[in-house]
């Protein structure tokens, strides 16, 4: 690939800092990345007390995302709603620490906001009880740089033609949108909108949107082999409201069963 454009590794806007716990950081870092509003992303090590944790030596920390993000465009209440409906483990089963549900609040005003908020998803959750924890922001330790923008270092060619850096994988504005857009998140719209103040070139753009619309039409078949499969197993009731649909998806599974024990006898 062959950059002709300047990639926009810097923004420079007045900015504030959430810092939250959701499971395995790869998905939040993917998922805030391409979230409007948000300027930079990095994950690490937060909340405990073990000094210069490490992926393998990590202490008593919690793997954490980051977030710069710009209140004029997005609220500290709207990243929260995104940090409720997004855990990789869920809200109410308690994990090792490790992958515990975590708010890092940095100021008086996010703290009000996040115990509020959870309050809120505990009434709407009951009788189930969430088990995130809230807690001061204390010292952050950036993750090694194989999990910084993990899903964009996969395109390997993209990441050397917008000149990234190590330094740039915990600072890079275009990095942290990459991220998230090259798995789907905010879809091809958003990205193909965005995508010339990124200074991306029309070769990054074309590569980009195919990487979306491949990601975006992955998960649309999972979603319906789901579906399919929960009308099959009797999860999913559509008789009455698509009958045709349910017959078909029953008739498909019977003839796949049948074929399958053919071969098996």
């Amino acid at each position: 690939m062959v950059q002709s454009s300047k990639p926009m590794h810097d923004v420079y806007k007045t900015c504030k800092t959430a810092t939250f716990g959701m499971g395995c950081f790869w998905g939040c870092d993917s998922l805030f990345g391409a979230t409007k509003g948000v300027l930079r992303t990095r994950v690490g090590y937060a909340g405990g007390t073990t000094k210069n944790p490490s992926y393998k030596n990590m202490g008593d920390h919690t793997e954490v995302i980051e977030i710069d993000y710009d209140p004029e465009e997005i609220s500290y209440k709207e990243l929260l709603e995104l940090f409720w409906n997004n855990h990789e483990y869920g809200l109410t089963k308690r994990m090792k620490r490790q992958y515990m549900s975590l708010i890092l609040y940095h100021n008086d005003e996010q703290q009000k906001i996040a115990e509020e908020s959870l309050a809120y998803e505990q009434a709407q959750r009951a009788p189930e009880k969430i088990v995130t924890e809230i807690a001061e922001a204390g010292d952050f330790y950036p993750a090694e740089d194989y999990h910084q923008k993990y899903r964009l270092q996969g395109h390997s060619d993209l990441a050397k033609a917008i000149g990234l850096t190590p330094e740039l994988l915990q600072t890079s504005h275009v990095a942290a949108r990459l991220n998230g857009y090259l798995i789907g998140v905010g879809g091809l719209e958003q990205f193909e909108s965005e995508a010339p103040r990124l200074g991306l070139d029309t070769e990054h753009i074309r590569y980009c949107a195919m990487s979306i619309f491949i990601s975006l039409l992955f998960v649309g078949i999972l979603i319906a082999v789901a579906v399919a499969l929960g009308i099959y197993f009797g999860l999913l009731n559509v008789d009455d409201t698509a009958p045709g649909f349910s017959d078909l998806v029953h008739k498909t599974g019977d003839s796949i069963k049948d074929s399958i024990q053919k071969k098996l006898d």
